[in-house]
């Protein structure tokens, strides 16, 4: 019986062995990815960066800043025109005819 009882705990001392192990590679996968999620999210800011996009298109692009610029006032185009009834069924008849539009 106390054979029996410590081979019990030896095989309990041994998944807990191998569980730990397991647990131990799975933190150190979770730092890698954790690394390279802050080194991804530095890259982005840096191909974000305001000055790098004004160097790549004043250099590769050739735009160039304008001299002066100038606001247009907005214009209200008022409300839309009614299409007339006409016009609009000669139009349908058109367009449903023969299912081409010609």
């Amino acid at each position: 019986m106390v054979l029996g009882s410590l081979g019990v705990v030896a095989a309990g001392q041994a998944l807990v062995t191998s569980q730990q192990v397991r647990v131990d590679n799975l933190h150190q996968a979770l730092s890698a990815a954790v690394a390279q999620d802050q080194d991804l999210q530095l890259s982005r800011a840096q191909l974000a960066a305001p000055s790098r996009i004004l160097s790549i298109a004043e250099h590769e692009l050739h735009m160039v800043a304008p001299a002066s610029v100038t606001y247009l006032v907005p214009v209200n185009p008022g409300p839309p025109e009614s299409v007339p009834a006409t016009a609009g069924a000669r139009h349908t008849a058109k367009t449903t005819r023969g299912g081409s539009n010609r």
